[in-house]
């Protein structure tokens, strides 16, 4: 649970205004300062907390699978993370760690 500080109250306020929105958002942060509570929150307050929320850790993951897990394959009758989180939330824990080319 957040506080009364300042940062707290502002922290709500973000969080309130990010889940009236259909963007996506950027949550920045050192490793196990909550950005997946806060994504959980935004997604909780949000239009779309009916639908799933699903949480993928992108450096547990080599590069060619985690393009599998998101996008899904051709030849697989499996469905990919975005299929399955059609009107819900995805949180990609440690993007930044993924190549850029």
């Amino acid at each position: 649970a957040l506080g009364p500080s300042l940062i707290a109250q502002e922290l709500r306020e973000r969080i309130g205004r990010a889940a009236g929105t259909s963007s996506s958002v950027l949550i920045v942060g050192e490793p196990g300062s909550g950005q997946e509570s806060i994504a959980r929150a935004i997604h909780e307050l949000s239009d779309r907390r009916a639908q799933p929320f699903f949480v993928l850790n992108c450096s547990a993951l080599p590069e060619a699978e985690l393009e599998f897990e998101l996008f899904g394959h051709v030849d697989s009758l499996r469905s990919s993370l975005l299929d399955d989180a059609e009107g819900g939330s995805i949180f990609l824990d440690e993007v930044q760690r993924l190549g850029l080319g």
